[in-house]
């Protein structure tokens, strides 16, 4: 996702710098590293199937694999394809063999846009008609072409293999990033959600405190999830709930530095109005008071550089008399353009966790 500004040379340079850098990234895998092992996240395939199988009748993977099927339909060259039920179904039942006319039908019935929902948000469990739907609240909607790509009219079925390529996709990328196109309607399937979310989240730290681990920084000086309250009861430091915690401090004593990493599990995305969701929870909108991650953890960071020579004294270590410095990471799984170039001015570095290990190996030398 790129920036376009008429007439403006920093931002088309800006344009230039992220085109090469996301290209190098992707040709080397290094755009999005792998955060669960193949087994969690086969664990939590098969947990997503059993939760549509219980809620809808069918596994969620089956309505992946029925639009790749529309994807390749080629009994019709027309780019429109109008099919009844009959005719519909018989050319799935030819490669979903295994499967029950019913469970097809049902598949249907899931991918098949509610033309009386199209204005209307999830709210709990209810849809409620708002007519026009802002971009933010937009994952709310599951009824839109995107992820509902086929319209029946009467006893017809309506869609095409442009739109059936591109909801495959959406699906696709969605949940290879642990997440769904859309709230879903069934807590069962959110909670679900939400407890993978954090699974990945808890796992960014624990790969980023084996790096340091493998650089050679010691138990005793990486921490992770530090609340300060407890960990230096000397301090009298600010409760939890005011300061938060720190996902992971390294202590290094040689450098005389201490890195204030913050870890956040900020998935992919594939539109623009998505990247400006994650902008905006990352760096807050204009005229808005939410709490937005850099905001927090600038607030973390400060307090930190005002209290890390006693900090680290307490802690027993042994820190030269000069000023310690306090390195602030932002640290993703990936990233987008604003983390590149971010809209707001501080001494924050933005990696991802791919670019980590390299950044950390300049002060092992």
């Amino acid at each position: 996702m790129l920036f376009y500004f008429r007439n403006s040379n920093e931002y088309q340079e800006k344009n230039e710098e992220w085109k090469k850098y996301i290209t190098e990234q992707t040709f080397t895998n290094q755009d999005v590293i792998s955060i669960l092992e193949q087994e969690e996240q086969n664990k939590f395939y098969n947990e997503l199937d059993n939760c549509f199988l219980s809620n809808y009748g069918f596994k969620f993977f089956d309505v992946i694999s029925l639009l790749d099927i529309m994807e390749w339909y080629n009994d019709k060259t027309e780019l429109i394809i109008k099919l009844s039920e009959k005719e519909l179904i018989r050319y799935l039942k030819d490669s979903f063999k295994e499967k029950y006319e019913t469970e097809i039908k049902k598949i249907l019935d899931y991918l098949v846009l509610n033309e009386r929902l199209l204005g209307s948000i999830l709210v709990d469990r209810e849809y409620q008609e708002r007519g026009f739907i802002p971009y933010d609240e937009k994952k709310k909607r599951p009824h839109r072409l995107i992820i509902k790509p086929i319209i029946k009219i009467d006893e017809y079925y309506y869609l095409s293999r442009e739109l059936c390529s591109r909801a495959f996709g959406t699906y696709t990328r969605y949940i290879k990033n642990g997440v769904l196109p859309y709230i879903n309607e069934h807590k069962e399937i959110r909670d679900l959600m939400e407890k993978h979310s954090k699974k990945i989240q808890d796992e960014i730290v624990n790969k980023t405190e084996k790096i340091a681990f493998s650089l050679g920084y010691h138990s005793h000086s990486v921490m992770k999830e530090v609340n300060l309250r407890t960990k230096d009861k000397l301090g009298k430091h600010p409760r939890l709930d005011l300061l938060g915690d720190y996902d992971l401090l390294i202590f290094d004593e040689l450098n005389n530095i201490v890195f204030n990493i913050e870890c956040k599990y900020i998935s992919q995305d594939f539109c623009g109005k998505d990247l400006k969701n994650t902008m905006e929870q990352v760096f807050g909108r204009e005229g808005s008071d939410r709490k937005y991650y850099v905001k927090q953890f600038l607030n973390r960071q400060e307090y930190l550089e005002k209290v890390v020579n006693t900090l680290t004294k307490n802690l027993g270590f042994n820190f030269s008399d000069s000023e310690i410095k306090v390195i602030p990471i932002f640290l993703t799984y990936t990233t987008n353009i604003f983390l590149k170039n971010p809209p707001i001015e501080s001494d924050i570095i933005y990696l991802t966790i791919g670019e980590f290990e390299e950044y950390l190996k300049q002060f092992r030398k």
